[in-house]
């Protein structure tokens, strides 16, 4: 009788074997057969913590006699090899752009093939919440633009660790073989799907598949899918465009404008008693009542209840904001138990109706003109997913600064060059002690490398691998208030941030956070599509598709907390896909343990399902965070002084590398660079910067 060795709760461990054994998901379908050497249970030691179980994702049955080995998570601490394990790795969807154009003919399909092809995608179990997200409609939408593939037989579809993974398909006809590593995996048939991965971001390919007879195929490009997730949401925005078309001050407007002023408006939560505007009380904002009721009241008396629905003509208030700087004539409270509004200020108005009004100049500082000949290299700071970072001492200033190395090659075959000439823009717009510093940019025949403020504390990953700090609330405060602030500074710019995690937070000498690594972050008014970011940090609308703003940062803060205080994310599993059914089920499916009290109660405001109704997205912003009862015993004033004794200084030694551990195999690919004529990088060059930063700079 084969015996079960993990099922449903394991322990935090990972097993090297001897024997046979068989890995069955948890619907109990054959996924492999582990043999000796093999290893099941890794990802146990990755993020797990005393005194909590983790729900196991399948199972693993004995088939012959068995001897295992087994490393337990405190043994792996007490070791000192969980500082090793590889910290985590960002994706990216491809740039936002319209679907291309197929060949009509490729498209038709019988309603046989139709049926078919919404039958594979429902009965998919790993597109899970993409899925059931989607209308009928929705559904035929995308069976329609299904592009019909024959293949012969012995034709590879998809190669294990290609990048290039665009498609979804479903057989039509024909057998096919999946392998892994060379290993036979699963038989595909009629009916049958592979490649869903793709329809959710740019990856890798997970596995082989490989055509056993004369097939056809049904592909579905992640493009035609994002389009329909993407459709209610901008739906939406047209409605909320509309609307603007009845405010007086707007009508002028093209239908451009609108467009964008109503993907700029905010939606916003109150409830019953809260008050939206103030009589008396100067105002930079314009409302609209969406949904709820509210009052009206002049010198504290009632003078009208206004409504709103979403299906109705919305009632609007507090347009002259716009253009002046008025007191606000009345006092607009909640009445209904949950009130919708919609939001405009002044600045994003003037932005979208007189953009020359944008301010993107920085505060001036003493500038020097840079040279790369003249930046002695020091050591290995870092490898990244596109470069590498290094130390260098410059010989004009005798400053120390950090010099991230891209190679152009390898930019242009994963099609990330506007990604960096982005990076390079929101660096120039940012100027906080809790940001890292640009200095300056150089653009060489092969490389690209930006010049930036040294932070020699080591990362926040490697800090947390090294020292018994999780669970510590005074270390999450302080690192999580740096965050704030950080993000604070950027949403007040229109920048989403989209990558938050440990690894991208930086310690100065002083202890202070900085959060650094601006690949992933964009310049936005209103919503953005792009799929992005590390997938345990997703907020749901970057797992749907819908469009997302600045609240996926926040709903980030909340499982950046939470790793802070577990050792663990809310949503971690092996495997995408299954990050993406969890983050799904919200953070109301998630344990947490016992006594976490008002750090749990913050993580769950910040991780609100809606958008709106994070925590520093409902009214009073930022400051609801500043005032929770966790932060009670925070200086946030002595924080924006930088006179708040960190919880931990790291080792001193303005050239030490003891902070910094760095895998030589982790270094990115270097491609040669062939320049395509584009002139993507033209203006990339900027050698003119700051003299130095701070003290740490300085030698």
């Amino acid at each position: 009788m084969p015996k079960v060795l993990a099922d449903l709760w394991v322990q935090w461990l990972s097993a090297r074997m001897k024997g046979r054994a068989q890995l069955t998901e948890a619907a109990d379908a054959p996924v492999t057969i582990l043999e000796e050497g093999t290893y099941f249970g890794e990802n146990a030691l990755l993020g797990s913590h005393e005194g909590r179980g983790e729900r196991a994702l399948g199972s693993v049955v004995a088939l012959t006699d068995l001897t295992l080995q087994v490393l337990s998570p405190t043994a792996l601490r007490d070791l000192g090899l969980k500082s090793s394990i590889r910290k985590r790795r960002a994706v990216q969807s491809m740039m936002d752009s319209e679907p291309t154009e197929m060949n009509e003919k490729l498209r038709q399909k019988s309603p046989e093939e139709s049926e078919l092809i919404k039958s594979a995608l429902r009965q998919n179990e790993k597109l899970g919440p993409l899925v059931t997200l989607m209308s009928v409609a929705d559904l035929d939408v995308v069976a329609a633009a299904a592009v019909r593939v024959d293949v012969e037989p012995a034709f590879e579809v998809i190669q294990q660790g290609s990048v290039k993974a665009d498609n979804f398909y479903v057989v039509s006809a024909g057998e096919l073989v999946v392998e892994k590593d060379g290993e036979k995996v699963q038989h595909l048939e009629h009916g049958g799907s592979f490649g869903e991965l793709a329809l959710l971001y740019r990856a890798p390919r997970a596995a082989t598949v490989r055509s056993l007879t004369a097939a056809t195929l049904f592909a579905i490009p992640r493009q035609e899918l994002r389009v329909v997730m993407q459709a209610p949401l901008k739906k939406k925005i047209e409605g909320f465009a509309t609307l603007l078309g009845r405010v007086d001050i707007l009508k002028h407007l093209g239908n451009d404008e609108k467009a964008m002023l109503a993907d700029a408006l905010i939606e916003m939560t109150f409830y019953k008693g809260e008050t939206i505007i103030q009589q008396g009380e100067e105002g930079d904002t314009f409302y609209i009542l969406y949904d709820g009721q509210v009052s009206v009241l002049v010198d504290n008396q009632e003078v009208a209840k206004l409504q709103g629905t979403a299906n109705s003509n919305a009632n609007f208030f507090g347009e002259r904001a716009l253009l002046n700087d008025e007191p606000r004539a009345a006092t607009i409270v909640a009445n209904s138990d949950k009130v919708m509004v919609l939001a405009l200020d002044r600045e994003h108005f003037l932005m979208v109706v007189n953009p020359d009004q944008m301010v993107h100049g920085l505060s001036p500082k003493q500038a020097v003109s840079y040279e790369l000949k003249a930046l002695q290299y020091k050591g290995l700071l870092g490898c990244g997913g596109f470069g590498t970072v290094t130390l260098r001492k410059c010989m004009l200033t005798g400053n120390l600064f950090a010099l991230k190395t891209l190679s152009k090659g390898y930019i242009v075959q994963q099609r990330q060059e506007l990604a960096v000439m982005n990076e390079k823009q929101i660096l120039r717009m940012t100027n906080s002690p809790f940001i890292v510093h640009l200095a300056a940019t150089f653009n060489e025949a092969q490389y690209l490398h930006f010049l930036l403020e040294p932070a020699m504390g080591g990362d926040l990953f490697t800090v947390y691998t090294k020292k018994p700090f999780h669970g510590s609330a005074p270390h999450a405060k302080f690192y999580s208030a740096c965050v704030v602030r950080a993000f604070q500074h950027l949403h007040q710019r229109h920048i989403i941030y989209r990558d938050m995690k440990p690894e991208n937070l930086l310690l100065d000498s002083q202890g202070y956070c900085k959060v650094t690594d601006f690949g992933l972050a964009k310049f936005v008014i209103g919503h953005t599509y792009t799929t992005c970011g590390t997938p345990e940090y997703f907020a749901p609308e970057m797992v749907s598709h819908v469009g997302h703003n600045a609240a996926v940062d926040w709903w980030a803060l909340g499982v950046l907390i939470f790793e802070f205080m577990t050792g663990e994310t809310p949503f971690t599993a092996s495997e995408p896909i299954q990050i993406f059914r969890l983050i799904q089920a919200g953070i109301q499916a998630v344990y947490f343990p016992r006594g976490s009290g008002p750090w749990a109660n913050l993580v769950k405001q910040l991780c609100h399902e809606a958008p709106s109704e994070r925590l520093p997205m409902r009214k009073g912003g930022v400051a609801n965070v500043e005032v929770h009862k966790w932060y009670a015993d925070f200086s946030w004033s002595q924080l924006n002084a930088l006179t708040l004794e960190a919880p931990y200084i790291p080792p001193s030694g303005a050239e030490s590398l003891a902070n910094f551990d760095v895998e030589q195999v982790s270094r990115p690919p270097c491609v040669a660079y062939r320049d395509p004529g584009t002139g993507w990088d033209r203006t990339f060059e900027d050698v003119r910067g700051p003299r130095s930063f701070n003290r740490e700079s300085s030698c």
